[in-house]
């Protein structure tokens, strides 16, 4: 009858503390992350003392080990013992890092969401033209504004002295055929008398030697014309081009100034 009576002393007890044990009901495979899911500091020192009160002899802390740990809290059958479980300061502890963790990622979340626009707009162009007077609206310049006036200057120049050299040319051979141009009326004469007694002059008409006459005329005077037009035209805009040309090869420094009213652009070489 005594024997009886001590084991169901012992079955009680035994029900007792299962029922008292914590269970873990989750899907992690991890033993820290369970017992930390039931409250228990799972750091190596207390894992090795819950490891010994539930017979695992010499705690490595191996996977093996780690499973069996991890199906007795499964069954509510790993005894664990109150000094594992946090105190009240670690747990509000662990509650403040939770939050800081949370506020966190929600920080990064937001600024992940945030349009690539705003990364553009903290790199400030290198020249921008601001007003104090919203009616005036001056330009933005993304680039280097000192860069785009040299290269349009270079431009300008190039194309000025591709121009003018050519008609400063063309001028001075028109100007040059108009005077240097034989007559072709030299050697001929109109009077048989004269022919006769001198025999290097060739005898034509009056008409032959008018029409030779106007042919002359009217060719070296187109010429002049048109080499007075071309070579001073020419040379004015080979004049204009070269200096153009060399300044916006050596562009130095474009100064902006700006003020409530207007803006105003100087050019320094």
């Amino acid at each position: 009858m005594k024997k009886k009576l001590l084991i169901a002393i012992l079955c009680c007890g035994a029900m007792a503390t299962n029922a008292e044990n914590p269970r873990y009901t989750g899907t992690s495979m991890s033993i820290e992350d369970a017992l930390d899911a039931v409250g228990v500091n799972g750091r190596f020192e207390n894992r090795k003392s819950i490891a010994e009160n539930n017979g695992i002899k010499k705690y490595k802390g191996t996977d093996k080990q780690n499973l069996y740990m991890l199906d007795l809290l499964k069954e509510g059958n790993l005894i664990i013992d109150d000094s594992c479980y946090y105190t009240e300061e670690e747990l509000a502890e662990k509650q403040r890092e939770a939050a800081n963790e949370t506020s966190a990622e929600a920080r990064a979340a937001a600024a992940a969401q945030e349009p690539e626009v705003k990364e553009a707009q903290q790199e400030e162009p290198r020249l921008t033209l601001q007003s104090e007077n919203p009616a005036l609206k001056l330009p933005r310049y993304a680039g280097n504004p000192n860069e785009t006036v040299g290269k349009a200057l270079k431009s300008t120049g190039a194309l000025s002295m591709a121009i003018g050299v050519p008609c400063f040319v063309a001028g001075v051979a028109c100007l040059m055929y108009a005077n240097m141009k034989a007559n072709p009326t030299d050697g001929y004469t109109t009077s048989r008398s004269k022919a006769d007694a001198d025999g290097s002059l060739e005898y034509i008409s009056v008409d032959e030697w008018n029409n030779k006459m106007q042919k002359f005329t009217r060719s070296t005077h187109n010429a002049e014309v048109a080499g007075y037009i071309l070579t001073p035209m020419g040379g004015a805009l080979t004049v204009i081009g070269v200096p153009l040309y060399v300044k916006g090869k050596k562009m130095m420094q474009l100064d902006v100034n700006y003020t409530g009213n207007g803006a105003g652009i100087s050019v320094e070489f």
